[in-house]
């Protein structure tokens, strides 16, 4: 019998998306879940992003996520919406930082830095980090 691997069962049209509302305004739309322009396929200029696929969510949940959902009493996972309000960016700033000077790994280090600089723009803008999967 031929092995599967896991990226056979990977969905390429899903995108995971980790977005910052640039104004209260668009705070607003992104708990309406308003942030994707369908005229333009694309997420609205109202945000900064990250998105990815599965297998980098996957990757980000054991090295990072699980962390943060135990320090801020959240739970971000694949199945549900979250929010990282504005009283926990500095912890989530914290924990990722922290994860990123104990890991060796370029691959995470990219990863979570990039996020960093989302819990970084939202702590600038006054507003939240919405993850959306």
């Amino acid at each position: 019998m031929e092995k599967k691997f896991y990226r056979e069962y990977l969905d390429l049209l899903h995108w995971y998306r980790i977005l910052v509302p640039k104004t209260k305004e668009a705070e607003n739309d992104l708990y309406d879940g308003d942030f994707f322009d369908v005229n333009n396929d694309c997420i609205k200029e109202e945000f900064d992003y990250m998105e990815f696929h599965e297998d980098t969510f996957c990757f980000l949940e054991s090295r990072l996520f699980d962390f943060i959902n135990v320090e801020l009493d959240i739970i971000i996972n694949m199945y549900e919406d979250e929010v990282i309000n504005n009283d926990q960016l500095s912890k989530a700033h914290e924990i990722t930082k922290r994860m990123i000077l104990n890991s060796d790994d370029e691959k995470f280090i990219k990863l979570a830095e990039e996020f960093q600089s989302l819990i970084e723009k939202a702590q600038e803008y006054g507003t939240v980090v919405g993850l959306y999967f």
